[in-house]
């Protein structure tokens, strides 16, 4: 009996050890290296495409902003027209004109393979927008808030715009600013954290007359005044306006040209504005390779904290 227990305790002894060693074999070759991070494997879905992505090595992504009954010229998406028509109703193609005609706000995301490469390409429809604070005109170009901002009635404390794409003066020569002294920028503005790139102002001789207001001072003298930036003056004593949430890339102001010419009294110049007046600036930020260059003639200065100057 005791010869059997002994036998019964060599085997199971035996087979625990060879389960220990398979155990730390399996645990030894499935170790990651310190040095390497994990790899997910999961293979790629894009938006809109359910098959076999093949050889791709480059996957590109653009976004398309646009109104409600703006045209789409986009080559990759008219020469897959058929495709795009599939899987989204937000456009019509427009045979004639060879273009999509975007008919109703929404957003959808197509996937188009060009050999090895994906083009994926976000397409975002928007209304215009009544200009309320629940219903804000919508901003995805500068030629749609200069158009706006031309009329008075779009041009007052009570008016809201949102910005909802980066917005690209580079077909501007010299941006010339929303709002001056003979009538600031009154109503509230929100960039929504997008960007105002290539924003270039050059102030030369030539151009002059194009920034200058002929201003007159309580005794009756006569001021040439320059107020420079995307906005040239923000809000007044009547209207105090919200600017919020904007950066600025690239953007280049040059007033050397002029400065110190008799014929230029003050400059108030700052990128996102020249003057401020009652007004709140929250979250503006100018990043990467924006300059001013300028040598002030003559600046007045108001020491009233609602009035700050060059922001």
């Amino acid at each position: 009996m005791k010869r059997r227990l002994t036998i019964l305790l060599c085997s199971i002894i035996s087979v625990c050890s060879t389960l220990a060693v398979s155990i730390y074999t399996v645990v030894k070759q499935t170790q990651i290296p310190q040095d390497k991070a994990p790899v997910d494997t999961a293979p790629v879905t894009l938006p809109g495409e359910g098959e076999d992505l093949g050889n791709v090595s480059l996957i590109n992504k653009e976004t398309i902003s646009v109104y409600v009954g703006d045209e789409i010229t986009n080559t990759v998406l008219v020469d897959n027209k058929d495709k795009v028509l599939a899987e989204t109703d937000l456009l019509i193609f427009d045979d004639a004109q060879k273009c999509f005609i975007a008919q109703k706000a929404g957003s959808a995301v197509i996937s188009i393979q060009l050999n090895t490469e994906i083009r994926q390409i976000t397409i975002q429809v928007f209304s215009l927008g009544s200009g309320t604070e629940q219903d804000p005109y919508i901003i995805l170009n500068a030629d749609k808030l200069l158009d706006l901002v031309a009329s008075p009635v779009n041009n007052m404390s009570s008016v809201y715009y949102s910005q909802q794409c980066d917005l690209d003066l580079s077909g501007y020569a010299s941006w010339k600013p929303i709002g001056d002294m003979s009538k600031a920028f009154l109503a509230n503005y929100n960039g929504n954290g997008y960007s105002i790139n290539n924003m270039n102002i050059v102030v030369t001789n030539a151009n002059l007359s194009d920034y200058v207001i002929v201003r007159q001072g309580s005794n009756g003298t006569r001021f040439n005044t320059v107020t420079i930036g995307f906005f040239g003056r923000v809000g007044d004593s009547n209207n105090s306006v919200v600017i919020k949430n904007i950066n600025f890339n690239n953007a280049n102001i040059d007033t050397t040209a002029v400065d110190g010419l008799d014929t230029l009294d003050i400059s108030y110049i700052g990128v996102l504005a020249g003057q401020v007046r009652y007004s709140t600036v929250e979250g503006v930020s100018n990043g990467e390779r924006s300059t001013v260059s300028a040598k002030i003639n003559s600046a007045l200065t108001i020491n009233d904290i609602d009035c700050p100057d060059g922001v």
